[in-house]
């Protein structure tokens, strides 16, 4: 279902990451257009009997690294079909004179800056191309448009969805084909493709930790849903979705899709075999969204905006808005009283929303800009649409640089001001009222200023993303019939921010088995490194004042509770080595936090290993009346899929200690320089 495209041009490093994605994913491409002589593809094959390997050579005139044109290529590949791969990829044109034996992958892409090909055609094409080469049963068509929109992807999915299942693939790059990556395996490809962390080999490819959750609760048939506006990618609403699918065991698709026409987005996907059931709709998108929608729900009917629609099967479609709901749900979970009077500052949509939803529960509401005349709008159309007069006990408009923030029960910050693009505090010098609640909607930083400076002065703070995952709630109840899991939610979305929030000076994190040289290894790396080291049992054992040898056994949640807070503080750590205990990766929420931080090495050493590294001094208790040999063999087999899982790379630390340390120490300096994984700056 899945293909991993994974660089060869280091076989160390490549065999590392083999041994990660073995049992998560059924294909490997091999791109071996940076890949050494030296490298033995034989040895390489037989080591890995239970990976499908597609070997490819891209040339630099079709944006990959090979020179030496299709001479070079066919030795390539010559080499790859001698050594056993599975498939090899020709592009369509190019003859075919490679040996018996792997499936033929015949390729085509658009080219950049060109009006789109007829697919028609070149589908035809590509089929008579395998055909004139007798290709066999299992051989694969492959065609790569370009998309800047989704709608631009639709007809390579309407070709998919024609063609006999597996003898396609096909899909698109650029921001508008992220969708059609996911669809492409649900509508009969045999496979997708899929980066590493931060490798990411054409424009709008997913890595493959993240295109595995996404497709995780979906099934050919099941809804399709996403998020729609322009830009989009930034949106955190795919993985809060499927996690809260998975949690519910729902089955459903929900992905990215970028585009600017709502109606030509919502036409291009009939007739895929999903029914396209909700969308969650964003900017410049809602005024479109409130025109398509039958039937209305109050709010958007006052704000002439629809921030959700959805329908049973290919029914009409029903609008809504929930903007303001979450704000009102967050600010009310933290203690805000009924006919509190609330400021909400600025007169956007989110503002408008979260002031129509305070007025709808029976506060008091003062709209302030720094454009009188927009919160004047505001108010207007929002006291319009509940039919009430404009009046000081009702809805009110001010001038934000006149208005008294100190007069108000509860601050709602609805502009951008805080956010990493506009730093700054909106309400800077204005006093608030001692016991206030302020909500900020800005949820990156999670610490605002404004909501720094309300904390310290002792006042109810309400992050913008509590008022974020509240925002999915109603609108997942109305699809599924069920309401989300919250924790799941909180968590989800933790690490999210995690992910966003942490950079090239993160922590680097070393999971493994005890005895794997996890203290060793970090303290030699972090010297060589010239970073500080922490290792997380020593630094649990002197925040909490007990030893993990009696804690462990005497109260083993309360430990785990502790080192999962510990957790959180140490993956914020800049410039350190840390190490982790080896049963960190026990608790989900761990596991899901680990693997959202971009610079996470398992150290994996084998069960024989362990045992042979184990020191005569330690006396932790055992977990396993089998003695020190069964409690290996058991912690491994049920560890080993946690750390893969969490682990952005592996070292193989058998053998030599010096040479998995070399290892190490080129690992953490490439984690530190490499690009930023696209799931890490889109989500």
């Amino acid at each position: 279902m899945l293909a991993v495209s994974l660089r060869a041009d280091d076989p160390d490093l490549l065999r590392g990451r083999l041994g990660l994605v073995r049992g998560r994913v059924s294909w490997v491409e091999l791109r071996l257009d940076r890949a050494p002589d030296s490298l033995d593809l034989a040895a390489l094959v037989a080591d890995f009997p239970d990976l499908r390997f597609l070997a490819t050579w891209i040339g630099e005139e079709d944006g990959g690294f090979g020179v030496g044109g299709a001479a070079v290529r066919r030795g390539w590949l010559e080499r790859a079909a001698a050594a056993g791969v599975d498939a090899v990829d020709l592009p369509l044109g190019a003859e075919d004179d490679l040996p018996p034996g792997p499936r033929r992958v015949r390729s085509f892409h658009q080219a950049p800056g060109g009006p789109p090909p007829d697919w028609e055609a070149t589908f035809e094409r590509g089929r008579k191309e395998l055909r004139r080469f007798g290709a066999p049963d299992g051989d694969v068509l492959k065609l790569v448009g370009r998309a800047e929109h989704a709608e631009e992807a639709a007809p390579l999915l309407d070709l998919l969805r024609r063609a006999p299942a597996g003898s396609l693939v096909a899909f698109a790059m650029g921001p508008g084909g992220v969708a059609s990556r996911l669809l492409a395996p649900l509508l009969g490809a045999p496979w997708s493709y899929a980066s590493w962390f931060g490798e990411a080999t054409a424009p709008g490819q997913l890595d493959f930790r993240t295109q595995l959750a996404l497709l995780a609760p979906a099934a050919p048939g099941a809804p399709l849903l996403g998020v729609a506006g322009d830009p989009v990618l930034h949106s955190a609403s795919p993985p809060l979705w499927t996690a809260a699918m998975r949690a519910a065991s729902r089955a459903g698709l929900y992905a990215w899709f970028p585009t600017r026409d709502l109606e030509g987005l919502l036409a291009g996907h009939q007739g895929l075999g999903a029914p396209l059931r909700a969308l969650s709709v964003t900017a410049p998108l809602k005024g479109q969204a409130h025109e398509l929608a039958v039937e209305l729900d109050p709010l958007a009917a006052a704000l002439g905006a629809v921030n959700f629609l959805v329908r049973d099967d290919d029914g009409p479609w029903r609008g809504r808005n929930t903007d303001g709901a979450g704000a009102l749900d967050a600010l009310e979970a933290a203690g805000l009283p009924g006919g509190a009077s609330v400021l909400v500052v600025g007169a956007g949509g989110a503002a408008r929303a979260a002031a129509a939803e305070a007025l709808r529960r029976g506060h008091p509401v003062t709209v302030a800009a720094r454009r009188p005349e927009a919160a004047a709008e505001a108010v207007s159309r929002i006291a319009a649409a509940f039919e009430i007069d404009v009046s000081p006990v009702a809805i009110t408009a001010a001038d934000l640089a006149s208005v008294v923030p100190g007069d108000f029960d509860a601050v709602v910050q609805a502009t951008p001001v805080g956010s990493h693009a506009v730093p700054g505090d909106p309400l800077a010098g204005a006093a608030l009222r001692p016991g206030a609640f302020v909500l900020d909607m800005v949820y990156a930083p999670s610490e605002t200023p404004l909501l720094r400076r309300a904390a310290a002065a002792g006042l109810r703070v309400v992050g913008g993303a509590e008022m974020l995952w509240r925002q999915l709630v109603v609108p997942f109840r109305e699809v599924f019939g069920v309401a989300p899991d919250t924790a799941v939610l909180r968590t989800e979305l933790e690490a999210v921010l995690h992910e966003r929030s942490v950079g090239d000076a993160a922590a680097l994190a070393l999971v493994g088995p005890r005895a794997a040289g996890k203290t060793t290894l970090g303290r030699a790396a972090a010297a060589a490194l010239d970073l500080d080291f922490v290792d997380a049992d020593t630094e649990l054992e002197r925040r909490h004042g007990r030893r993990i040898a009696e804690w462990l056994p005497a109260d083993p949640a309360g430990f785990r509770h502790a080192e999962s807070a510990l957790l959180r503080d140490l993956l914020r750590r800049r410039a350190a080595v840390v190490a982790l205990g080896g049963g960190v990766v026990e608790a989900p929420v761990n596991r899901r936090l680990l693997a959202a931080h971009p610079r996470v090495v398992w150290l994996d050493a084998s069960p024989a290993d362990q045992l042979t590294r184990r020191s005569s001094g330690d006396r932790r208790p055992l977990l396993h009346e089998g003695g020190v040999a069964a409690e290996v063999e058991m912690l491994d087999r049920r560890r080993r899929p946690f750390y893969a899982e969490v682990a952005r790379e592996r070292v193989d630390v058998g053998g030599c200690e010096g040479v998995a340390l070399e290892r190490l120490l080129r690992l953490a300096r490439k984690l530190a320089t490499k690009s930023v994984p696209f799931s890490t700056t889109h989500l």
